[in-house]
């Protein structure tokens, strides 16, 4: 949603590629650029570098792949993407499509789990509902888009 709201494209393998680059596993990427994002500042960093050396990345690989990140997207850095407390952000705009989601559920009577960034469904809704999300996601995206001043 960041590189949609940028403007950019978002790579279908981002984790995938900078793990490549820096030569590190794909879910230590996704770890150390989830918890980049939603660090609240550059000056909480350090907490930031603590919590996922408890959780076996050490400081030398989080400063890698944050490195190879915005060497490989440059945007992240353009767009103060890093450091800037955007998780919170992402956390908003994923509530307002669930919002949306759940309504379209209730209107068109199918049940629906809503399972972290997706939903749920009996197999005969599931195209059904995969549009939805994707109509949704593109409604919120351009509504908030303004709000978000990246």
């Amino acid at each position: 949603m960041l590189a949609r709201l940028t403007g950019n494209e978002f790579h279908p393998n981002f984790y995938s590629e900078i793990a490549d680059k820096s030569n590190c596993d794909r879910a230590a990427v996704k770890a150390v650029i989830t918890a980049a994002i939603g660090c609240p500042s550059s000056s909480k960093a350090n907490q930031m570098r603590y919590r996922l050396q408890t959780r076996g990345i050490d400081t030398t690989l989080v400063d890698n792949i944050i490195t190879t990140a915005t060497a490989t997207h440059p945007w992240l850095k353009e767009h103060n993407i890093l450091f800037n407390n955007k998780g919170v952000y992402m956390q908003w705009l994923e509530g307002e499509i669930a919002m949306k989601m759940f309504q379209a559920a209730v209107h068109y009577r199918i049940p629906m789990v809503y399972v972290h960034d997706a939903y749920a469904v009996n197999q005969k809704h599931s195209a059904k509902v995969g549009a939805l999300m994707n109509q949704y996601r593109e409604e919120v995206l351009e509504a908030y888009k303004p709000v978000l001043a990246i």
